[in-house]
């Protein structure tokens, strides 16, 4: 899944009549069966993580959507020992923190 993904499915979500919000519901969701599995998935875990948080932070824009959307992004770099992967984080989490 990739932010592209995502954008895609607001897209095709609104074209459609269905509600875009959906789409963090979906992600929350997957979040929640990786939570489960925790233990094996850190890498699949902290994607997710970003994910919301960067849907949040830069696209969906709900009510306080800044706050939960660094603090996603923040366990997302917690849990993600790749550091390729952590300097696309922190590149969103600066965008986020910039539109504040």
């Amino acid at each position: 899944m990739t932010e592209a993904f995502i954008l895609e499915g607001e897209a095709l979500f609104t074209k459609e009549g269905m509600d875009p919000a959906n789409i963090y519901f979906k992600l929350l969701a997957q979040l929640q069966v990786l939570e489960c599995k925790a233990a094996s998935h850190h890498g699949a875990l902290a994607r997710v993580n970003y994910l919301i948080g960067h849907y949040l932070g830069l696209f969906l824009h709900p009510i306080c959507g800044d706050v939960l959307a660094q603090s996603y992004i923040e366990q997302a770099l917690r849990l993600d020992p790749d550091e390729q992967n952590k300097e696309t984080y922190r590149e969103a989490l600066a965008m986020i923190r910039e539109e504040l």
